[in-house]
């Protein structure tokens, strides 16, 4: 990102943004029938253990840009505008899934980690818009108290998903009519 002053007191800014991440769960549940409550008898299977584990990796990566403009209007006051275009988000999902089971007999059976057992396993891919975003701000000066306020309109409903192995368009949908735009107004002071 930088700026420059293109004329007295007038600032123009502009910044690429690259936001980066992964999220990561791990998520296990393990069951011992440790006082042999489930032996076979009394419409019992022989069950002993049993051991379930999920893995989910999403990695992401996005980019947009933000662009500014700043003025003082006088010696006492600063206004500023900003335009941030929409991040396109590139996101990749894993999954997995395992689980074994034991019985007293010595029966042991497994699902996840051998050849064709990919029921609960799998790969992800797909995008994500956000909207627009316009922010309004200015700054006064009153001496020794400062007051800044800013408002920022965003619409929402203009957040779009896609895939080229899954259709969307009701999710997409969904969202242009559950979600509408919004304006978030922020004020604040400060003395010197």
């Amino acid at each position: 990102g930088g700026a420059v002053e293109v004329a007295p007191d007038v600032m123009v800014g502009a910044s690429m943004n690259i936001p980066v991440g992964t999220f990561e769960r791990f998520r296990s549940i393990e069951e011992e029938d440790y006082l042999n409550d489930n032996d076979g008898t009394g419409g019992t299977t022989d069950f002993n253990y049993l051991y379930f584990s999920e893995q989910f990796t999403s990695d992401l990566v996005g980019v947009n840009g933000r662009f500014g403009v700043s003025a003082r209007a006088n010696e006492n006051v600063r206004i500023g505008l900003s335009i941030e275009t929409p991040t396109y988000f590139a996101i990749d999902e894993s999954y997995s899934t395992y689980l074994e089971t034991e019985f007293d007999n010595g029966d042991f059976f497994s699902y996840g980690d051998g050849p064709g057992q990919d029921a609960g396993s799998g790969t992800f891919d797909y995008t994500l818009r956000t909207p627009w975003r316009l922010g309004l701000g200015s700054q006064f000066n009153l001496g020794l108290i400062s007051i800044s306020a800013d408002m920022e309109w965003i619409d929402w409903s203009q957040t779009e998903f896609n895939a080229s192995r899954f259709d969307f368009s009701d999710v997409n949908r969904d969202i242009r009519d559950a979600l509408r735009s919004v304006v978030n107004v922020r004020v604040g002071a400060s003395v010197d």
